[in-house]
């Protein structure tokens, strides 16, 4: 009988186990922008767009904003993005995320206004049907430097057309996928 018991109540075990895993809700995508202390001004420091948790991602676009009297972005490095119809290329790169399964695709923003603290259409996508990441990684990293002393926050203002004010992650259907966004904080102290 007590063969019969224990092993009635491992099946349940078992069976609960597998519908609990079944229906248990799984981490929502974030999209996130990394914390940054930096101790002085002219320091130059590296932000990172990372994302996690995301399945089939195709595709994404971010429009960024900060405090343009605190941080800006660095130009010159002949390897940087070059905003359409700019002159100068910006300190902004891709992440290894999506390079990691794609083969050709697009790396672009649209434009960097470093007078006003912004950054409109940072994106990124596959061009060929079929490639997808999922999992968590960098999708860009951005090189800062430190005007001033102050405190700044980077913050997502959008580029998804279903939820305003949100990046956008994008599915192989073309459909946006759901998620969290995280804007990243700039402290600094005069050393």
């Amino acid at each position: 009988m007590n063969k019969r018991l224990l092993l009635i109540l491992l099946v349940i075990i078992i069976v609960v186990t597998l519908v609990a895993y079944m229906f248990w809700p799984s981490p929502s995508p974030t999209v996130a922008i990394t914390d940054v202390h930096v101790t002085e001004p002219g320091m130059t420091f590296l932000v990172n767009i990372t994302v996690t948790d995301v399945n089939n991602l195709k595709s994404w676009a971010i429009d960024l904003s900060w405090n343009s009297s605190v941080i800006k972005i660095m130009t010159g490095d002949p390897a940087g993005l070059k905003p359409l119809n700019a002159q100068e290329k910006y300190n902004v790169y891709e992440g290894p995320f999506l390079k990691a399964v794609r083969k050709t695709g697009t790396f672009q923003v649209r434009g960097i206004d470093n007078e006003d603290g912004k950054m409109s259409m940072l994106s990124c996508g596959y061009e060929l049907a079929g490639e997808t990441a999922s999992g968590s990684g960098v999708l860009a990293t951005i090189n800062f430097t430190c005007i001033n002393v102050g405190t700044t926050t980077i913050k997502i203002t959008g580029h998804s057309s279903e939820y305003p004010g949100q990046s956008l992650l994008e599915s192989s259907t073309g459909s946006e996928i759901p998620h969290v966004d995280k804007d990243g904080a700039v402290t600094n102290s005069a050393s």
